[in-house]
Formats: structure tokens, sequence, C-alpha cells
């Protein structure tokens, strides 16, 4: 049975939002993860790595989640202390305990925008895959309870975010608690042992990858079980598989990225190799941070009275001038990873709404200017009415002069051109409302 296999090794990083980054204090912010725990990361420091890096990304990508940031707008921090945790099971009848080891949390501050964190978590040896499905199933939810009586996003909270915290409260209002929902990002490689690998089919990895990606009962993706997909369901979100090798594939889900496979994770030394500890995760955790931000800017252009929406599209179109990515990398399967994440988080559809909804407030903002300005034309249209009426008797008299009218013909003849006059300056200045007035019933 596929729940029974253990796995030779694993690579299991959680995902978090942060506030919002101010703009402003942002080397105020930064502040307090330097010195403590945290020492910052300013990427690669040898010859070879550096080249590495060089060599397969593109410099925009690079620089954004791998280098020393020299403009100062986004930064990095890492710790690597060792603290073991042990969760109890999500399921209040059950007595399922999990201990696990954080060994290392990363935080990225981006100026401006909403920050991540994320854990790397070590599972204690021996566990198969219905195990680990069980352990991520529980960690990624915020709410399930520590055994020391915190909830596992407050001990998170305590132990790594400088008590920065991540669900709302009646007394305190957490903005990325607005986008995050109730549960952590996952993101899981695991290997498995070449013999065991040799004996599954094709059809079963997928199965597996499904059952993970989603943290579903292992074998629901094979149908019969409470929560098995619907087959529709199940051949739509299996298309955005990475697959170019046979002897593994992954896949993003809204809240998971998962790659199931054999001889692809761990180095020849037998550590975890650095592509996907750093460099596959780090494409994901990109589009974690785009994705977020998409969210971020869509609630706030929601929610927003209309003297602030041209200020957030403005900062919305930097955004994207600064973060929309078409390519990363020189090679190959990084952009097919970078592609198919951005598929399976639905990128392009919501920047395109994004934009549309924009030039909607754009033609908004528009008409409401020029609504503006065309009562501004008519009050000084009026106005430069009002500078005659002192010499008003004087001209009278020379009309009458002129004309042999009598006063009572001026006054109608003045009249109807008063009136013709009106209609004309109604008609030039608010020509719709005029057909509208005029319009056949």
């Amino acid at each position: 049975m596929l729940e029974n296999l253990k796995p030779k090794a694993c690579l299991i990083r959680l995902v978090g939002l942060l506030d919002q980054v101010p703009d402003k204090n942002f080397e105020n912010y930064c502040k307090r993860f330097e010195g403590g725990i945290y020492k910052r990361d300013v990427g690669p420091t040898d010859d070879a790595s550096k080249k590495f890096l060089k060599d397969i990304l593109y410099p925009d990508f690079r620089n954004l989640m791998f280098s020393d940031a020299k403009d100062k707008n986004h930064v990095r921090y890492v710790t690597q202390i060792n603290t073991t945790v042990t969760i109890k099971d999500f399921d209040s009848k059950s007595l399922q305990v999990y201990t696990v080891k954080v060994v290392q949390c990363e935080i990225y501050l981006f100026r401006g925008h909403v920050g991540l964190f994320s854990l790397k978590i070590e599972f204690q040896d021996g566990l198969n895959l219905n195990d680990i499905r069980n352990h991520l199933f529980n960690l990624r939810l915020f709410d399930v309870m520590c055994t020391n009586g915190q909830t596992w996003h407050d001990w998170i909270s305590k132990n790594y975010l400088t008590g920065i915290s991540l669900r709302s409260t009646a007394t305190e209002m957490v903005e990325a608690d607005e986008y995050s929902g109730s549960k952590f990002k996952l993101f899981s490689a695991i290997q498995l042992n070449p013999a065991d690998a040799s004996q599954i089919t094709t059809q079963d990895r997928q199965e597996l990858l499904y059952d993970i990606g989603t943290v579903s009962q292992i074998g629901s993706a094979k149908g019969g079980k409470h929560f098995s997909p619907d087959l529709a369901y199940y051949a739509s979100v299996m298309e955005n598989r990475v697959a170019a090798y046979q002897n593994w594939e992954a896949i993003c889900f809204f809240d998971s990225f998962s790659c199931i496979g054999s001889s692809f994770l761990l180095d020849r030394d037998g550590n975890v190799n650095p592509t996907w500890d750093q460099t596959y995760f780090r494409i994901y955790l990109f589009r974690l941070f785009f994705k977020y931000n998409l969210y971020r800017y869509n609630s706030l252009i929601a929610r927003s009275d209309s003297d602030k929406l041209v200020k957030y599209r403005d900062q919305f179109e930097d955004f994207l001038n600064n973060y929309n990515i078409s390519h990363i990398s020189f090679n190959f399967l990084p952009n097919l990873i970078f592609d198919k994440t951005g598929i399976a988080l639905d990128l392009k559809t919501e920047i395109e709404m994004f934009r549309e909804r924009i030039k909607n407030l754009s033609t908004a903002i528009q008409e409401k200017k020029q609504a503006k300005t065309n009562f501004l034309l008519q009050l000084v249209t009026g106005l430069s009415g009002l500078s005659v009426v002192s010499d008003l008797p004087s001209i009278i008299d020379q009309i009458l002069k002129f004309t042999h009218w009598t006063k009572s013909e001026l006054s109608i003849y003045t009249l109807i051109l008063f009136l013709i006059a009106s209609v004309a300056v109604i008609y030039y200045l608010n020509p719709e409302k005029f057909k509208k007035w005029f319009a056949p019933k």
C-alpha cells in the first residue's frame, strides 16, 4: 500500500504572510530582525555559488530573491536555531500528537508590500507517507494547538517573528490575515527509495502527488473515498504538473507546491540539493508574494474612497513594473516551474481583471473630473454675464435708438435670445444630458 512507503528524504517548508512592510519607515522595520537570532542574508559569498546563480537566473529575479539588495527595497533575514515543537491533532477527539523540528526561519521583506516568512521543518525518522500527510495536514492550520497550550500561529509569532501577530483579534487588526485565510502554504519535496519508486506506476505516482498536494488521505485520488476528486476536476488540475523528467514530477495547487520522485532531492553527499532547497523553493515563494500583493491591491481598491483610488492605481502600476517578471532563467526548468506555478495561482487572469478594473476606474475618475470642469464652465459663464449689468441702461438706450423698437419689443426679443443662448450653452456643456432631456419617451 502506498501509504506505508517510507521516503528516503523530505524537504518541507511552511510559508506565511506578514503584514504590509512600511515604505517610509522600512529601515526601522527591518531593525527588529537585526541582531538576536537573525542575521541578514546577503546571498552567496563564494565565487562558485555566485557563478551558478549568474549562469542560470536573469538579473531581475536573481537580485530580488538571492543577491544583496543594493536598492534597499528588499531584505532577507535567516536564523538556523533548531526548535522542537509538538502539536495536537486538529481532530479534538484524537489524542495523536506530532513532534517536529523547526531548523530554519527565513524572513523576506519588500518595501511597501506584503512580506513573507518561511519555516524549514524536519520530521522524525521512520515516518511513512500516511504519517507525513497527517503532519502536513495539521502543520498548515493556523489554529491547531501546541501541547503547551499555544496556538500554532502564536507559537511561530513568539519564537520566530519577534511577536508580529498573524491573526486578528478583538483588539488588534492584522491586515495579512485578510488575505491568508486559515492556512499556511506548503512546499514539499519527497524522494522515494529507488526500490519503492520502481514498484509504483506512473498513475500511482500522479495520484500520490495529488493526495500529498491537497493533503488528502492517501488513496483519495484513486476514488471511492469521501474526499476523492471528481474526474473532471482531477484531470484539469493535473494538467498543471511539472513533468520534465521521468524520475520526478511536481504540481502546484492554490495552497501548496509538491514534488514526488526518486533520485532528485539529495546531492552526492546525501544533503538536500540547494537547487530544490533554495532556487525552486524561492520561485514558489516569489509567486506567492506576487499573488498576495494582488489580493492586497484588490482589497484596497474595493474599499477605498475616490480620493485614494488614483493613489492606489499608481502604486499598483509601480508594483507591476517592478515585480511582474515574465521570465526568470536562462534554463528551461526554472521557467517551467515559474510558468506552471503562475497558472495554478491564476496570476495572468487576475492581472487582466485588475487592469480592466483600473481602466474602468480611470474612466470613472475622468468622467467625475469632466463633470467638475463643466460645472466650473457654467459658473464662469454665469459670472461673466453679470459684468454687463452695470452697463445695461446705456446699452438698452443705444439699442432702442438704433432699432426704433419699443421697450416691450426689446424685452420679448431679449427673452427669445436668452432662451436660445441658454439652450446652446447647455447643449455645449452637457450634450448627453441635453439629448436625454429631449429624447422621445
